[in-house]
């Protein structure tokens, strides 16, 4: 069978099943035999080399694991455990450290040997469980599995690709991660590590599970629960910290209040959020929102009736320029840089996948 045909080409439908999101579901019933992984290789190319060399080879396996048990138990307070993050990396004693700085969720476990890494990949995948796979630009990583004759068939009921969701809601071509995640409106940092790029995948998959649902008496609790739960894998301090500036930005609150049926925001709080995140962006040397992006409901970007109905006038920013960028566009060419910046991105992760070894 060929790789291709096991990414659901239409897989949000399939995912607010799972989650009990759909009007035919409407709650956790089938959700609690789901384990979702999510799998992020970093220079691929390097598994084809052998490990015993002195040179030895440079790549980054992520793993993040959401077991939906978890997520029904869970209240709506705190928590940071519902995520599971576990990063492997192999390379010179220079690049282990560097990532291992850079990884936000704990220890990074270094890699001897190829089987090795095989065996973290199977322990990490409860086979009595549903498993579904989920990846962001998912191709690359599935051959890598496949080449290290991972099996893709026992338990493994769906694979999802974060990347191919967002193109059928977004209408974009191709969409980055780091992009997807601004518009979102994720909180992110450290991305091309592996464990943190599988585990901004899983926040993306569920933000784009509820703000695509439509919303129903039946599913409210679901769609709370989720937009409720805390996932962000940092220190206690650091989590406290995020949770609480999440709460309190005007983006948070007003797409919050859009995607809940029961929330409401008024026009006036609506433009003040807007103003103060303007004054935000100012400060913090990026682009104006205002300027940066395009309202839903204006036919733009999105044209999904069901994001429509879902998040009527709800804001989504264009990835992030430098304000050299950003001044010497002019409004009207704004759809063309971003296309620009796509490709762009696109040729600068070809071309990163070319750096393999680095001398110990």
């Amino acid at each position: 069978m060929k790789l291709g045909h096991i990414v659901m080409k239409k897989g949000l439908p399939f995912l607010q099943h799972c989650l009990g999101l759909d009007l035919e579901t409407a709650n956790f019933a089938n959700a609690d035999n789901i384990v979702f992984v999510a799998i992020d290789f970093e220079n691929q190319r390097a598994l084809t080399q052998a490990f015993e060399t002195p040179i030895r080879p440079r790549f980054q396996l992520g793993i993040a694991i959401l077991d939906t048990k978890n997520l029904i138990s869970s209240s709506s307070s705190y928590s940071s455990n519902l995520i599971t993050v576990r990063n492997y990396v192999s390379g010179s004693k220079k690049y282990r450290s560097k990532i291992q700085k850079k990884f936000i969720s704990g220890e990074t476990v270094q890699i001897q040997r190829r089987e090795d890494l095989v065996t973290h990949l199977n322990n990490s995948i409860p086979r009595t469980r549903k498993i579904v796979l989920v990846g962001h630009s998912f191709m690359m990583d599935l051959l890598t599995l496949r080449h290290l004759n991972f099996d893709l068939d026992t338990s493994i009921v769906a694979v999802l690709d974060t990347q191919l969701i967002a193109h059928n809601i977004m209408k974009c071509s191709t969409i980055s991660l780091k992009a997807l995640l601004t518009k979102l409106e994720i909180p992110f940092e450290n991305l091309h590590v592996g464990g943190q790029d599988a585990y901004f995948a899983l926040r993306a998959l569920l933000k784009m599970a509820t703000q695509n649902c439509v919303p129903s008496e039946n599913n409210e609790a679901a769609i709370g629960m989720i937009l409720n739960a805390r996932f962000v894998p940092f220190s206690e301090e650091s989590n406290q910290a995020q949770v609480f500036a999440q709460e309190q930005s005007p983006r948070f609150v007003t797409a919050t209040a859009k995607a809940h049926p029961r929330l409401k925001t008024s026009s006036a709080e609506a433009a003040a959020g807007r103003t103060k995140v303007a004054a935000e962006a100012e400060t913090d040397g990026e682009v104006d929102p205002q300027e940066g992006g395009l309202a839903i409901n204006e036919g733009n970007i999105v044209k999904e009736k069901k994001w429509d109905e879902a998040l009527p006038g709800a804001r989504i920013p264009y990835p992030p320029m430098t304000i050299a960028d950003s001044r010497s566009l002019e409004p009207h060419h704004s759809l063309l840089s971003l296309g620009l910046l796509l490709v762009l991105d696109f040729l600068r992760r070809l071309l990163g996948i070319f750096t393999i070894v680095e001398k110990d």
